[in-house]
């Protein structure tokens, strides 16, 4: 069976597809629906190549008279658009992904949050240290997941890093400010690691991995601080309140 995907990381999917599966990749019509405008990529191509038995559009619903499948990582993605360049209320929007979806050859709807979370717990319950030594990071979801099970980590003072982890206290954090890390880092792509930060990082991972292996106490009065943590000062409900606070500042 051949099947079709269009979005990004299309060339990493292709390169190891599931076995009896064989990826082509015709090419898109322009948008059918010229009234709708998305920044999202591929929204709404048309895609009708023969040559494809099965179309699997990632992020963003296309048209086409074949059998299709949508994955994405949330239906965002999906009612991501206006008219002509109008924004629509998102009820409007929902309802108009929502009849496309419901025509006969839309087969089916995958979301990879909730595979992706389900993998996850089952990682985690069977995971007593978590390690992220990153050279670059935005922000630590990955942490806060981790602190959420208990799990004691260690990663380095990286940017946002250390509002989320209290060295000594909810975690270690491995300091790496003496090094000009966006030198050898663009982006999220390594050009080369240098072997005084890699003897370095790796020698601090060590010593509080020693800490934390040989002391069960330690791993679980750090874990339960950390949970408190992730439950309450990055809890959903927390941010929400203090976006709530923001908005109410702003317009008085």
């Amino acid at each position: 069976m051949s099947e079709f995907s269009h979005g990004p990381g299309i060339d990493e999917v292709a390169n190891d597809p599931p076995a009896g599966i064989e990826f082509c990749f015709p090419d898109a019509s322009p948008p059918s629906f010229r009234l709708i405008r998305s920044s999202v990529m591929g929204y709404m191509r048309g895609f009708d190549d023969d040559s494809c038995d099965v179309f699997e559009a990632v992020f963003s619903p296309i048209v086409t008279r074949k059998p299709w499948i949508l994955s994405t990582d949330s239906f965002h993605a999906a009612i991501t658009f206006t008219q002509m360049g109008a924004p629509l209320p998102r009820s409007l929007r929902l309802r108009y992904v929502e009849s496309i979806l419901k025509k006969d050859n839309f087969k089916r709807l995958t979301l990879w949050s909730e595979a992706a979370l389900r993998e996850l717990e089952g990682i985690l319950h069977e995971t007593d240290i978590y390690l992220l030594p990153t050279y670059a990071e935005s922000f630590g979801f990955a942490l806060l997941a981790a602190m959420a099970y208990g799990l004691p980590v260690i990663a380095t003072n990286e940017f946002a890093i250390p509002e989320i982890v209290d060295h000594g206290k909810t975690g270690f954090l491995i300091d790496i400010s003496k090094f000009n890390v966006l030198s050898f880092v663009r982006g999220y792509e390594v050009q080369t690691i240098p072997e005084d930060f890699h003897q370095y990082v790796s020698g601090q991972l060590f010593d509080y991995l020693v800490q934390l292996i040989e002391s069960p106490e330690l791993r679980r009065d750090m874990g339960e601080r950390e949970k408190s943590v992730a439950l309450s000062k990055f809890a959903i409900e927390t941010r929400n309140q203090q976006m709530l606070d923001i908005y109410r500042s702003c317009i008085g």
